[in-house]
């Protein structure tokens, strides 16, 4: 690669990482009764989470309609995405199973990364 290419930010792509990570993945359009339980007995069944499963929720306690889930691998998180994207829980169409890549043993921001 080229200095010049450097300064434009035309970077390699990079591969995944494999060892010592892990996939979050957020699920959007969820019903506003879906809760962690909900979440966690669904995608649990794809592989092991390393978090429990979260859903986002307003000051009154009320589910904003997205949620997130945390595996310790691909493989799993793929799976989910494969799987649940476009299914129904309790009564709602899930429009989004999105994944978000992050190295499990740091503390850092996550990098998002289009699937």
């Amino acid at each position: 690669m080229q200095e010049t290419d450097q300064l434009k930010g035309n970077f390699p792509l990079q591969p995944r990482l494999r060892q010592d990570s892990g996939q979050g993945l957020m699920v959007s359009t969820l019903d506003h009764i879906v809760g962690e339980k909900a979440l966690y007995d669904t995608f649990g069944q794809f592989g092991p989470l390393i978090n429990a499963p979260k859903v986002a929720r307003d000051e009154t306690n009320m589910s904003k309609g997205y949620g997130f889930i945390s595996y310790g691998d691909f493989e799993s998180s793929d799976a989910a995405i494969a799987s649940m994207h476009g299914q129904y829980m309790m009564n709602k169409q899930i429009s989004g199973v999105h994944g978000r890549y992050f190295a499990a043993s740091t503390t850092s921001a996550p990098r998002t990364t289009l699937l």
